[in-house]
């Protein structure tokens, strides 16, 4: 029997957005895009490209291809016992995570969480959870909301070595 860690999201983790967070934060490189002529741009986030995902047998999940800077600690260890580019099995109704529960996938779990606020359970086999305040709100259909979330994407760093150590007394793998 597998021993997960378990995260549920706040309102406002599209699907999309989660693979942007956790490509960043795997140290995927980014850079702005103009849109339109009007000044606006939006953040390209290389290692996750819109339909880079797979539909599960289930609708209502999805699995998320992400990808990181090769030299990314937790892009490292993730390639040792799983393979990249990872693929995170999203559940789109509860907008959850379920990643085993290795240290490096716990960072980048909490990572998400972080961002987007929510719970999570470092490890379902104890006791150990927390919750997390978004980092702002994502929620509104508006141009201030997708500011909010193109500036905080561009501000986020990615995950350290200290990230993972820090992780790994949950860790069961």
């Amino acid at each position: 029997m597998g021993v997960n860690c378990s995260v549920q999201l706040s309102n406002g983790a599209e699907w999309q957005k989660v693979g942007q967070v956790a490509c960043v934060l795997l140290g995927a490189k980014s850079h702005r895009e103009p849109l339109g002529n009007d000044g606006g741009w939006h953040l390209v986030v290389d290692g996750f490209g819109f339909g880079k995902y797979a539909v599960t047998c289930d609708p209502s999940y999805v699995d998320i291809l992400v990808s990181g800077d090769a030299d990314n600690p937790a892009s490292k260890a993730i390639a040792e016992s799983d393979s990249l580019p990872y693929r995170l099995w999203y559940g789109l109704e509860r907008r959850s995570l379920y990643p085993k529960a290795t240290a490096a996938k716990i960072a980048l779990a909490e990572g998400i969480t972080k961002f987007f606020g929510g719970k999570i359970v470092y490890n379902d086999s104890t006791d150990k959870k927390a919750s997390f305040k978004p980092l702002a709100s994502f929620t509104q259909e508006s141009n201030a909301a997708f500011y909010r979330f193109q500036n905080a994407l561009e501000s986020l760093k990615p995950l350290t070595k200290a990230d993972i150590e820090r992780c790994a007394k949950y860790a069961a793998y």
